[in-house]
């Protein structure tokens, strides 16, 4: 019987690890199972590029099926609950994928939970309010309503600056000219 590996998750750690252990697993003794909510992988490096016109958004998409190998099964979906004790995956529309050895590489998507708390006991809804508060009375700056402290500029010169030399950047044995 073939064991089964199910990885959740086709950005690029998922994708990374199904190309890698199909490489490494016996096609005849592994079944490799991908899971995502869609087809598309953006290179998201690429986004970068995108208010200059140096790439068009469709540049940086890809097909996520055009990333993984022959044996590698991709499926469409989005996962709905994990069942560790049961070793399953259960999908939205219902499906149910089985799995002996399971890695989760769906990746995070940051967001501050309305109820979550900080140090002081302050929810995190009461922290925006603060921030459109100082914002919109002019005594706040940036994005935590602090106002940025002026820098100073160390002045010391380094062992290896010689009028007449580069500036040399100091490396324990040597230096390294700039």
């Amino acid at each position: 019987m073939k064991r089964r590996l199910l990885v959740l998750g086709a950005g690029t750690a998922g994708t990374v690890i199904a190309n890698k252990l199909r490489r490494k697993l016996d096609v005849a003794e592994w079944d490799i199972t991908i899971v995502d909510r869609d087809d598309i992988h953006p290179y998201q490096p690429g986004y970068l590029f995108l208010p200059f016109e140096t790439y068009s958004p469709d540049q940086i998409n890809r097909s996520r099926r055009s990333l993984l190998p022959t044996g590698v099964d991709f499926v469409i979906g989005e996962v709905d609950r994990v069942d560790g004790a049961a070793d399953t995956v259960t999908l939205e529309d219902g499906r149910t994928l089985t799995y002996d050895y399971l890695v989760i590489a769906s990746g995070t998507s940051p967001a501050a939970r309305p109820d979550a708390r900080d140090a002081r006991g302050r929810v995190a809804s009461q922290h925006l309010r603060l921030l459109q508060l100082r914002r919109s009375s002019g005594t706040g700056h940036g994005l935590a309503g602090v106002r940025p402290r002026p820098t100073r500029r160390a002045h010391h010169r380094d062992a290896d600056q010689v009028p007449g030399r580069p500036l040399g950047v100091h490396v324990p044995g040597g230096s390294v000219a700039a």
